[in-house]
């Protein structure tokens, strides 16, 4: 009996260590998974393009932009533009410019706490924590602005020391992404062009 618990007990253990994590949808949106057709169904028709081709919605959060994946092949670089994409066109990757920003990114959204790790492990986890974030910033005439980014949750910030928070950003997690990637033949000239 006590042999089946602990088989079971190690079982779910590493169930739930493998398990992929998956990036945060927004508002019932989720990268690689929404539609283009059910985000209009959600969002309304977009109230433009971007300079980035990314289609831009109204929102009461703010303003809402999304660039679109083609479903049918892939390309680590290739996103469709809001001209191109169809109703079948996956969401990529979510920006939301809040109407009004954030002092803090936990302002918006409270961050789980971290598991408690043993006093032996708590160094090496606060610094592989640190570590999984890209940091990319900009600095001048006093003012610095810093985009922060996490590839295995697939949600990210921009922070600047005036303003605070001004955009929110929601992508696909790297295994997301790699798996799309396996399940997906690559885009050649011919669909591309299509």
């Amino acid at each position: 009996m006590r042999s089946r618990l602990l088989i079971s007990v190690i079982g779910l253990t590493i169930v739930l260590v493998a398990s992929p994590v998956l990036a945060k949808p927004w508002k019932g949106i989720s990268p690689l998974k929404t539609t283009r057709g059910e985000v209009v169904k959600l969002l309304g028709q977009p109230i433009g393009i971007d300079e980035e081709q990314r289609a831009v919605f109204s929102h009461i959060d703010g303003q809402v932009k999304i660039s679109w994946k083609r479903p049918d092949c892939a390309s680590k670089d290739l996103l469709w533009s809001e001209k191109e994409a169809d109703d079948k066109a996956l969401v990529y990757q979510i920006t939301v410019e809040p109407k009004s920003f954030y002092r803090s990114i936990d302002d918006y959204e409270k961050p789980e706490p971290p598991p408690s790790p043993s006093e032996k492990e708590d160094i090496k986890t606060t610094y592989k924590r640190y570590l999984e974030h890209d940091v990319s910033c900009l600095m001048g005439s006093g003012i610095s602005s810093c985009t922060i980014t996490n590839s295995r949750t697939g949600f990210g910030y921009s922070d600047s020391t005036k303003l605070g928070v001004t955009s929110i950003y929601y992508f696909p997690s790297k295994t997301e992404t790699d798996l799309f990637l396996s399940k997906v033949k690559p885009c050649s000239t011919d669909t591309i062009a299509n």
